[in-house]
């Protein structure tokens, strides 16, 4: 039977699409049960994401000559189902260009990105992604820019859609600013809008370019804590990009190290969680890695 909240497009298969489509719909409203049952299927070290020898680099014609930047690779590795992986390097060191390469907004020069065991030529609805600026669009109320991407997909309809943007808003503590518009809204309100609107379409993979980079360091690391509050009720494999040793430690289940575009360390951070950010910055264990990790870079 036709779930009446779902659209189902007509094809030769249209039993087989009324089963995805619903799956689908299900797994946005109730992700973390999906997670949970992903995990008890043994599918937490199930690989994601890999990078095969991958490659970007850039031409600038000067004339007749043209000079090639090498901006990230050769580099091969592999993110697990769930997995937050924490991005860290130095301004220039191609975290940024790392990335929008796993996102499909950009093609690598040589290798390949997979996700979910295909090849990554474009964006696709299995990876969102936050950037730095939240990106909102003025016109449209915190509600209105929370469902575009519902729209956009056409995943569910009205009713639906707006289950899913209230359940959302909900989780990242805007319950209560749905009317607004961004103007209205402080930086990191704004960040959680951009955050909500990421989740709306419940992306297998989140992509974040140093989503808090924009704010204070006070704001900065308050909203690092609320990330790892909605992460740990909604689990998903996470990117983060990050300039910062100390928001990476306290993020990340793994860290991996960038410079001059090449992986200079790839560490395990096997700190307990729930985390505290304030009560793990005294951790014997969390200062070590601190230290090592301000070494390496």
């Amino acid at each position: 039977m036709q779930n009446p909240d779902v659209e189902v497009p007509v094809s030769e298969n249209a039993h087989a699409a009324d089963q995805e489509e619903g799956d689908e719909l299900r797994r946005v409203r109730f992700p973390t049960v999906f997670a949970v049952a992903r995990r008890a299927n043994g599918v937490k070290d199930q690989t994601v994401i890999e990078l095969r020898e991958l490659c970007r680099t850039f031409v600038v014609q000067r004339g007749r000559e043209e000079i090639v930047t090498r901006a990230l690779g050769p580099i091969t590795l592999s993110i697990a189902d769930l997995q937050f992986v924490g991005i860290l390097g130095r301004s220039g060191s191609g975290k940024t260009t790392l990335l929008r390469l796993i996102a499909g907004l950009v093609q690598p020069t040589a290798g390949d990105v997979l996700v979910d065991g295909q090849r990554v030529r474009g964006p696709g609805p299995d990876r969102a992604v936050v950037f730095q600026q939240s990106a909102l669009y003025p016109w449209r109320t915190v509600e209105a820019n929370v469902r575009l991407g519902l729209e956009l997909s056409r995943l569910a309809k009205k009713g639906t859609a707006d289950e899913i943007v209230h359940r959302l808003l909900d989780l990242v503590g805007l319950g209560d600013f749905g009317g607004y518009y961004p103007n209205q809204l402080s930086g990191g309100m704004q960040q959680r809008v951009g955050l909500a609107r990421a989740l709306a379409v419940s992306p297998r993979h989140l992509l974040m370019d140093e989503p808090f980079g924009s704010v204070d360091a006070i704001l900065r690391r308050e909203l690092g804590a609320e990330l790892l509050r909605i992460w740990e009720l909604d689990r998903r494999t996470v990117v983060f990009i990050t300039h910062s040793v100390e928001e990476a430690l306290t993020l990340s289940d793994r860290v991996i190290v960038l410079k001059d575009g090449l992986v200079a360390d790839d560490v395990t951070i096997n700190l307990p969680r729930p985390r505290d950010p304030e009560a793990i910055s005294d951790d014997p264990a969390f200062l070590q890695l601190r230290r090592s990790l301000l070494t390496t870079l």
